[in-house]
Formats: structure tokens, sequence, C-alpha cells
């Protein structure tokens, strides 16, 4: 009989089932056991009736090519391009060079990047078992056709809208409805594809293709993963904002002064206000980002990970909790028998021949099924009714001749459990071994119901977890690392606490069984506990949302549908490509070759991008930040924009922001990632924009005394900015290794040899540089040294601010916290 909430869902399903297309075409009566023909697989195909979707999991080439050339920043460079040509200065657009230069690299990364995570996607592609020409194949689910026969069994996701045909099972629809308790389907009863199979075994018939399915499609649907909250993100979108908002007005103000303030020559003022322009964008920072992250993608699909948004990449390297279930993780999955017990006058025999029964009539197939099957066989005799293990009830049962056999979890196969069996079974539990117990009742299995019966328990069964060799030297790793590890599990809490002391997991020993606690209990033991047992999937969702309510970036591993809940919650999810479809799909990070041992390397990516990318931008951000202040400094003064050639900046963007920012990015970074993206890349960029900013007012101090023509001072301001910028490299790089002084020291012999042959070779107008005389050279000299020592002053006063307000921001959160806990 069909559960009220199973008929409320599939009334629901009928309702939307309106809202999609309909399929109008001769619909095949096809036989299970033999399934479509070939003849009508081609007829499908040829009549477009596939689970093909119009839906992309990537950019397309045209999105790619759009979203790099049709940006704020890059529309404005290219309106001053257009400008400077107009007016007749072509020689003055040298800057061009280095945005095509930074188009081009986002071009060839990205694309690069798309065909990588689409060429390993296909490694864990969702596949669908279906029955053609009376045989089982398995084929890739965007190649089912409409009318096809599929079979699935749990941990299965259904890729397209269905009819069952044969059999029952249970279906979490969460993905689409929100729903989260399983739903019963049987024989007539609707499936939506994008939800999963949480226990039992069903044939189905396809219903709904491609566009014509309510979810659309698998990869609409089932990826329904949430955008990542990310800091990177959050930042370049700030600056986009701030700068978009700054720069036109100064733009617009600084052109107005130079036309109106001097000889009405708009020539002149054109070529002030594009050199103010181009050195406000950050073109470049965006690119390092992009680019930053893309490297990320493919260096992680060469250690056979798969990063399914860029942004992925980011939220693992800032996990301060990472979630971890026993099974895959610390164990490899593979289990064995090691005892079986009789208990009272029951023998052996007669249980694992039982045993072998239920063996031979469940469908489910999971490692614990496995491992009772090697030790006790299967034994051909077909039960009346039969109950699938599924990860909310931790039981499986038959009933046969009668009577109902219940195997499972001890606590909940049987109520009380006397106090010498109880005390039997802890000395088990706490060697880290799991205990399942069978026990016998009379009546038979009704639905989803056990019979009301006393049970007898018959035996335990006593299985063995086989401990991954490098687990212990994983999580060290992570222990070492400020990553604290949470162990969630289905399994007894004492077990599960065993193992974890056995591979050096920190606070082992505080465990909890969460079996029967309200959901507010779970939620407030997710901080006081290291190892959680009994955990059901909803519960493992609210450990999740609870640590994330604390403030912590949690990651989620997992490889079960029981796992989905908790990993859509998780700021990063990460599924093990051996699990099922479902966890596969959902999760933002895919580690194909299963291997947990891997985890060190993908977070210590993630640190070593995020880090950089920091370090890095702030570069960028200097000259920005320096340029706007310099402007707004000369708007309110009686001075001019000192720079009236855009080329001018050109070794600056070169050989001080843009190639050694990008080196820098590459660099190995281990280093646990600390506190806000945008506060640190501002606690960087701030000293050094200040510091050039003086700079610049110290050259308009400096002509007071010593006057010189326009371009001299020009000149002497160009270089003031490509010296101090020098200096501040040299400190960034600090503390200097063998590839950073090389780097340091090749930009250094690349700007002397540029400036060499400038003057020696080149015409004064393509860089805009004039020769200047022995006190220019010596005032130069000595705003070097200043920059050195004023850069250092300014760095330690910034982030001496930054540190209080950090500190202020934290109290303030302690008080709140405790304000609300009273």
């Amino acid at each position: 009989m069909k559960n009220s909430k199973n008929t409320k869902s599939n009334k629901s399903a009928d309702k939307k089932e309106k809202q999609v297309p309909q399929i109008i075409c001769e619909r095949f009566k096809v036989d299970t056991s033999v399934g479509l023909s070939e003849a009508q697989v081609l007829q499908r195909e040829k009549e477009k009736l596939t689970n093909k979707s119009k839906t992309k999991s990537t950019k397309s080439y045209l999105q790619i090519f759009a979203g790099n050339i049709f940006t704020f920043f890059n529309m404005l460079c290219f309106g001053v391009f257009l400008a400077l040509i107009v007016v007749g200065k072509p020689i003055n657009t040298m800057f061009m060079v280095v945005i095509v230069a930074n188009l081009l690299i986002g071009l060839i990364l990205e694309i690069k990047a798309k065909r990588t995570v689409e060429k390993i996607s296909l490694v864990t592609a969702p596949t669908a078992l279906v029955v053609r020409d009376g045989k089982q194949v398995r084929i890739p689910a965007t190649k089912v056709v409409l009318d096809d026969i599929i079979i699935y069994e749990l941990g299965n996701q259904i890729c397209t809208d269905a009819v069952v045909l044969e059999g029952s099972m249970r279906v979490n629809e969460s993905l689409l409805t929100g729903e989260s308790s399983p739903i019963t389907k049987s024989v007539g009863d609707k499936l939506l594809a994008g939800s999963f199979v949480v226990s039992g075994t069903c044939i189905v018939k396809a219903d709904g293709v491609g566009e014509q399915n309510y979810s659309t499609t698998l990869v609409a649907k089932a990826k329904k993963r949430k955008a990542p909250e990310s800091d990177i993100l959050r930042a370049v979108r700030t600056v986009i904002k701030s700068i978009g908002i700054i720069i036109l007005p100064l733009a617009v103000g600084t052109f107005l002064k130079k036309f109106y303030s001097g000889p009405g020559d708009y020539v002149e003022a054109i070529g002030s206000t594009s050199t103010s322009m181009i050195g406000m964008i950050p073109a470049g920072m965006f690119l390092l980002v992009s680019t930053a992250l893309a490297v990320g993608i493919i260096k992680l699909a060469r250690k056979r990970t798969l990063v399914q948004d860029l942004y992925s990449i980011e939220m693992l390297a800032r996990a301060t909790v990472l979630c971890l279930d026993k099974t895959g993780t610390i164990t490899d999955g593979t289990m064995k028998v090691n005892t079986i017990i009789p208990l009272a006058k029951h023998k052996l025999d007669e249980i694992m021949k039982t045993i072998a029964i239920m063996n031979y009539n469940l469908k489910t197939q999971n490692q614990t099924s496995k491992a009772l099957s090697d030790f006790c066989g299967k034994r051909e005799e077909i039960a009346s009714a039969s109950m699938e293990f599924s990860s909310d009830k931790k039981l499986a049962a038959i009933s046969i001749d009668g009577k109902t056999y219940v195997l499972g979890a001890p606590e909940f196969v049987l109520k009380t459990i006397p106090a010498r069996l109880k005390k039997k079974m802890e000395g088990y539990l706490n060697e880290g071994a799991r205990v399942l117990m069978l026990c016998e009742m009379g009546g038979e299995i009704g639905g989803e119901d056990l019979p009301e019966a006393e049970r007898t328990p018959l035996g335990i069964v006593v299985i063995e977890d086989n401990i991954k060799a490098d687990a212990i030297e994983t999580i060290k790793w992570f222990n070492d690392n400020d990553v604290e590890i949470k162990i969630i599990s289905g399994d007894n809490a004492v077990a599960v606490s065993a193992i974890s002391k056995r591979v050096g997991i920190y606070n082992a020993n505080k465990f909890i069984s969460l079996e029967g606690k309200t959901d507010k209990q779970v939620y407030k033991a997710a901080l006081k506990y290291s190892v959680f047992g009994r955990v059901s999937p909803e519960q493992k969702a609210i450990i999740i949302k609870a640590l994330k309510d604390n403030k912590h970036k949690v990651a989620m591993t997992g490889d079960g549908v029981n796992d989905i809940l908790a990993l859509k919650e998780a700021d990063c999810s990460i599924a093990m490509a051996n699990g099922s479809e479902a966890a596969r799909n959902v999760s933002s990070i895919v580690m194909r070759d299963s291997n947990f041992a891997s985890m060190p390397s993908i977070v210590a990516e993630g640190r070593r991008v995020v880090n950089n990318i920091a370090k890095s931008s702030s570069l960028f951000l200097m000259k920005t930040f320096f340029t706007i202040f310099l402007t707004i400094f000369c708007f309110f003064t009686t001075t001019g924009f000192p720079f009236q050639n855009p080329n001018q900046l050109l070794l600056l963007e070169l050989f001080v922001i843009g190639i050694p920012s990008f080196m820098l990015a590459l660099q190995e970074n281990k280093q646990r990632i600390k506190g806000d993206f945008m506060t640190n890349l501002t606690v960087k960029a701030f000293p050094a924009a200040l510091t050039l900013t003086l700079n610049g007012i110290l050259c308009y101090v400096f002509v007071r005394f010593l006057p010189m023509t326009a371009n001299e001072f020009a000149t002497l301001c160009s270089l003031m900015l490509l010296i101090g910028g020098i200096v501040i490299l040299f400190r960034l790089c600090r503390p200097f290794d063998k590839f950073r002084l090389i780097m340091f020291f090749s930009c250094l012999l690349a700007v002397s040899g540029v400036l060499a042959i400038t003057y020696l070779f080149l015409p004064v107008a393509v860089f805009g540089y004039v020769s200047l005389g022995w006190a220019h050279v010596g005032f130069l000299a000595g705003m070097a040294a200043l920059t050195y020592f004023v850069h250092m002053g300014m760095t330690a006063l910034v982030s001496k601010l930054a540190t209080i307000k950090f500190r202020k921001n934290e109290t303030d959160k302690v008080a709140s916290k405790t304000k609300v806990d009273v």
C-alpha cells in the first residue's frame, strides 16, 4: 500500500508534467526482458527523441570569447585606443600590446581548461543500464531514448522521467523538490529525472527524454549546486564595481581641467586623460585570477581530479574543517567477516543458512553484503517478501515460511539489548570492528513495515574494515596544516572512534551516537564532538550547517546516496569516482582515482593559487590606487596630471607588474589561507600605492626648486614610478629563493636594457622619455632609498590598522554569539 507522501508526490509529478513539452509520436510496447530493438533505437535517434540536452556543463567557445573580449575594462581600453587613433597619436597606443597579450593568454588557458574538464568529465559522466535486443548494456545517459527499458539499483541517479514496470524502490527527490525524506516507488509510479535511488531495484520505461524531462536534463538539475561563496569572486566584483564608479567621473574631470586650464588643445587633453584611465584599469588582475585558477584546474586534472567549477579550488583551500565518512577514506571500503557468534542454543550452520538466503533475495549491493556473501555464500530459496537495506533504517529483512529475519545494526534490530550481550558487543566495537545482529520474529513484512512481534536474537556477525595504508600519513598532513577533521558515519560510534584513534585523528575519544537525537541536539553536538556515529543523511546536513553557522569553511567527502544532502550543504563537496553517480553529480570536485591520499595535494594546490593571487594581484591594484590618488591630487590642486603618454607606464606594466605577478602566481605556496581575500589584497596594495603617491607629490615639490620642461617632468615622474615599483617588487619577493631571485633580476635587467635601447636608438615619442640631468638622477636615487623605508612604514601602519579592525570584528562576533547563547 502506498503511503500518503508517495501519493502526494505522484500527484505533484503529474501536475508538473503538464508544464513540459508533450511528446507526440508512436509509442512502443516493450517487453522488459527484450527491450528496444536496434531498428527502434535508430528510429528514436532520427526522431531526435534521445536524452541529449541543449544544456551544457561548460561554457561554449562563443561564451568564452565574448566573456574575455567584452569586459568593462576591455571596452574602456578599446575606447581609449580609438580616441588616440582619431586624434592622430597611434604611437601612444602601445599599451594595447599588454591588453591583447592578456586577452590571448586568457582565451588560450580558458579554452584549454574547458577541454580538460570536458575530457575528464567523460570518465565520471552518468551512465544507464538498459535492455536492448534481449541484452543488458551500459550506455551514456545521453544515449537513452524514449521507451528504453532501464534497470535502476542503489546509488543510481534517475536520468530520465520514467514509469516503474517491475519491482519497487525508495527514491530521494530532494534535488528537485527539496523534500529529503525517501519516497517509495512501485509499479505504475512515475520517476523524475534527477532523483536518486536510496534502496531497492526497479525496471522502468523511459517516459521523457532530453528537453521533455520535468527536470530538463540530468546536468541541469542533478548538478544543482549553490554558487560558490568565493572571497576571490566577491573581491573581483567589488573592484570592478568600485573602480567602475570612480574611473569615468575622474576621466571626465581630468579631460575638462586639462582642456580649459591649458591652451584648449583637445589632443593633449585626450592624451593626458588616456594615460590616467589606462593607469586606473587593473585589466591584468582579472586575467591573473582566471589564469591562476585555470592552471590549477589543469594541474589537478593531471592528478586525476575533476574540478567542476573554477572557484571550488579556493573553497577547498579555505576549508577549516574536513568532514569524512569512515568508509572509503580512513578504510578502503573492503570488509571481511571476522566471526559469527551464535546466541543462546542457536546453531552456527542455521545462522549461516539464513544469511545465505538473505544474500540471495536482497538485491542491494554494498561492501557489507559482499563480505556476507563471501563468508556465507548464497542459497537459492525465494522469500515471500523482502525489505532492502537503507541508510535510514540501518537494517534489511526477508520473510520466509511465515517468519521474518532481520539483519542490521543491533540497536536498530533489537530495541532492548541484554546487558551481558551488550558488553560482549562493546568488546568488539572497542577494537574498531562492526557488529551486526540477526533476529527472528513471527509474521511477514507488510510493505515498508516489519511485523509487530517479539524479536529473538539468533547471533551476531563481527565484520572488520580494512584501514588504508596511507590513511595515517594523510590524516597527519591535515592535523599539521590546521584542518580539523570530523568523522561522520552511519556505523556504531564506539567502533568508529576506535578506528579514528588508530589513524591519529585529534580528539577521536570525543564521540557521540546521534541515534534518536533531535535536530537541535545534533546542531549543538556538531561543535563539541569529533566523531559521530549512527548518523542519518539529514543529520549529516545539520552537522555541516552548524559548522558553517559558526564561521567554519567546511569541506565534505562522500561516495554514497546517504551523503547527498551533506554534500549539497558543504562549502566544498568532494566525491569519490567509485561511489554513486548521484554523489558525483552534486559534488564540485570528483576524485577520479578515489584516493583519499590525493586530498593534501588538492588542498595544497588551492592554497598555492589563492595565496599567490592575493600577493600578485596587489601589484595591479598598487598601480590602480596610485593613479586614482594622484589623479584626485592633481584635480584638486593647480598641478596637471604628469603623464602625457600611456606608453610612459608600459615598462611598469610589463616588467614590474605583468610578468612578475604571473611568475609569482605559479610558485609553490602551502601556507594556510588567513583572513578575507579583499582585506589581504588591500593590505598589500594600499601601502605601495600610498608610497608611490607620496613619491609623486615629492616630484611636484622638487620641480619647484629645479624648474624643468613638461617632457622632463613627465619623464622624471615615469622613472620615479618605475624605480619605486621595482623597490616595492623587491620587498614583495622577500624572502628570496632561487626562483624569485632569478625572476627579480631578470625583470631588473630587462628594464635596464629597454631604457638603454630607448635612450640610444629609439625616438623620444615611443616611450615619451627625454634625457635628464645629474640632479634629476640624484633625486631618483634618493627616492629609491626613501621608497624602501616609506613602504616599510606604510605596510606596518596599514597592517596594524587591519589587525585592529579584525580583532574588533572577532570580538563583536563572540559578544553577539554569547548574547544569543544566553
